[in-house]
């Protein structure tokens, strides 16, 4: 459009001053500019210069003229099949450094489907004015199907705080697992692991590896024990000779020379040669008697029948359970030689 500029000169009378003089001598007390105004040349121009999809999202790369002016873009999808816009597909998208970059749809927040779209972008200026609005067609879209580690992972890239809290978590149960562990330990002297792999001793062994008992290895007692050497398996011994201990009644002894006590108690010592202590195998249902015990544990002068066997006494799922600190969880076990018709401790 065409227009025109007049610029007049006065005192302070309000009279103008002559401005100049043509070739003729007349003289002018204004001048007279004539000019065209375009303000197409001076607003803000919006150019789509690519789309891409990325995963389940598409990046359209912009690029604004004079984007001094610019605010914040907007715009939308239209659905070229039903000339429609797509639903929830409204997307916004602060002011881009020097005019250009890029701005992210996010199609899958927006749950668009797979179809042909065209997206419609908006360069807005003060008050949400639109300066500019361009138009990009034909963009084929293929949603995908996100795995359940690609969401978790975008989510905790989305917000950091909660893969903080997770690594948190983590370290708290490693935690607590320590002092658990620490504490057990103080308590029976045996960490809380060890001993319950006596299951599955003997699976993996190597060809002439010997399997190892949970009951010694697996499970010490409260204290020091000193390590048994491997010794291979002892021939047949002879009955060893008779000691004077306290024994149960048999055909070879009379009952009458014993007491009443005498009757109802195993052995408790034995020849330093010996590897358990035995208990009289001509007693048809072997017991033991309790001399001594802590208090609230076991009663003195208690007997146990030590039937079925094999027998095992010990803090935590024996025959005999005793809730003492100084028991480990199998402290013994007591079978019988089937040949020799001893019971074994």
């Amino acid at each position: 459009r065409d227009y025109e500029m007049r610029v007049v000169a006065t005192d302070d009378n309000n009279i103008p001053f002559v401005m100049f003089r043509d070739d003729d001598g007349k003289q002018f007390t204004e001048l007279i500019h004539v000019f065209t105004f375009d303000p197409s040349g001076v607003l803000p121009q919006l150019t789509i210069q690519s789309v891409i999809q990325d995963n389940n999202d598409l990046i359209i790369q912009v690029a604004t003229t004079n984007p001094i002016l610019v605010k914040s873009y907007d715009g939308w999808l239209i659905n070229e099949d039903t000339n429609t816009v797509v639903p929830n597909s409204t997307f916004t998208s602060e002011i881009l450094p020097n005019g250009s970059g890029s701005i992210t749809i996010p199609m899958s927040d927006a749950k668009v489907e797979s179809g042909k779209y065209t997206i419609l972008l908006r360069a807005l200026g003060d008050g949400n004015s639109v300066f500019t609005t361009q138009e990009y067609n034909g963009i084929v879209y293929e949603a995908e199907k996100v795995s359940v580690f690609t969401r978790v992972f975008s989510a905790l890239k989305a917000s950091p705080i909660y893969f903080y809290i997770i690594i948190g978590i983590i370290l708290v149960v490693i935690a607590f697992l320590m002092i658990y562990n620490w504490r057990e330990k103080s308590l029976s002297g045996t960490p809380v692991m060890q001993g319950r792999l006596g299951g599955k001793v003997g699976k993996n062994k190597k060809k002439g590896q010997k399997d190892f008992s949970p009951f010694a290895t697996n499970e010490p007692i409260h204290g020091k024990i000193p390590q048994q050497p491997v010794r291979q398996s002892p021939a047949p011994k002879p009955a060893p000779p008779a000691y004077n201990v306290p024994i149960m009644p048999s055909s070879n002894y009379p009952v009458e020379n014993l007491s009443p006590d005498q009757l109802d108690r195993t052995i408790v010592g034995g020849p330093s040669l010996m590897d358990a202590t035995q208990v009289s195998p001509m007693f048809s249902s072997p017991t033991l008697s309790v001399m001594n015990a802590p208090q609230n544990v076991i009663s003195p002068g208690q007997r146990i029948s030590i039937q079925p066997l094999p027998f095992t006494i010990g803090r935590v799922g024996a025959s005999l359970t005793l809730n003492e600190v100084s028991v480990s969880r199998l402290h013994a076990q007591i079978t019988m030689d089937s040949q020799s018709r001893r019971y074994m401790i």
